[in-house]
């Protein structure tokens, strides 16, 4: 890494990527597409989703921009920490690009639902046949989504440490993501083999889950935004 590869400019493009995931995920998921996956029955899963098809059409677009923003995050993680510690700098972003890639099949069972949902489901299948199918693809949506998240829980997890050993950023923020790389992984674990103990943990999502990435992510997002790199490890990294 030299002085003409600007450190600042591209943390700052890296911080830019993240605060669109954090935007294009938290709409596209929370708006639209949970509460249509949540709707009750299959059939009132289908009606919802046809009425609000054109903002269904909307989420999944932001979603598939969200993974092109994710490699962005990547490209960005690798330039900045790659001069002080290339192996777990790679580490970090593998896993990233293993989460990130997942979730594209993932990702087409929501295609797959709005296919079923359109005029040319109704060649294929009966109105209760489409139903079900396009609650199961939602379903599978979820589901999935969660278990990619275990590669991105042991993302943050060495992204932590990566920040930690190098102190790009302030250590508390490393300790931040951990938690949060932590929560994923707990959660996708429990989903996993014990469904029940997930299930009857009061808030269990919340704490778990949204709160830890809130939190460890949204300022490590803050701080690649406002703050950047700091300058002994832009120093150090432009001797490299």
């Amino acid at each position: 890494m030299t002085d003409k590869a600007p450190l600042q400019i591209i943390a700052r493009l890296t911080g830019l990527a993240y605060l669109a995931i954090f935007a294009l995920a938290i709409a596209a998921n929370f708006a639209v597409i949970m509460p249509i996956t949540g709707a009750g029955t299959p059939e009132q899963v289908l009606a919802q989703l046809q009425a609000q098809e054109d903002a269904f059409r909307m989420a999944v677009a932001a979603l598939f921009l969200v993974l092109m923003a994710d490699l962005i995050v990547s490209w960005g993680l690798y330039a900045i920490f790659a001069g002080r510690m290339r192996e777990l700098t790679l580490f970090t972003v593998l896993f990233r690009l293993a989460y990130t890639i997942g979730h594209i099949p993932v990702l087409l069972n929501l295609v797959a639902a709005l296919r079923l949902s359109s005029p040319e489901g109704m060649a294929v299948l009966d109105e209760a046949g489409r139903a079900a199918w396009i609650r199961e693809y939602l379903l599978a949506h979820a589901h999935g989504f969660m278990l990619t998240l275990l590669f991105f829980g042991v993302h943050l997890v060495a992204l932590g440490v990566l920040i930690w050993q190098t102190r790009a950023v302030p250590r508390v923020i490393a300790v931040l993501l951990v938690w949060a790389g932590a929560g994923y992984l707990v959660d996708g674990f429990l989903w996993l083999v014990a469904p029940a103990l997930r299930s009857a943990i009061p808030g269990g999502g919340v704490f778990i889950v949204i709160l830890p990435a809130l939190v460890g992510e949204g300022a490590f997002t803050v701080w690649l935004l406002l703050m950047g790199v700091r300058q002994e490890m832009r120093t150090a990294l432009q001797k490299s």
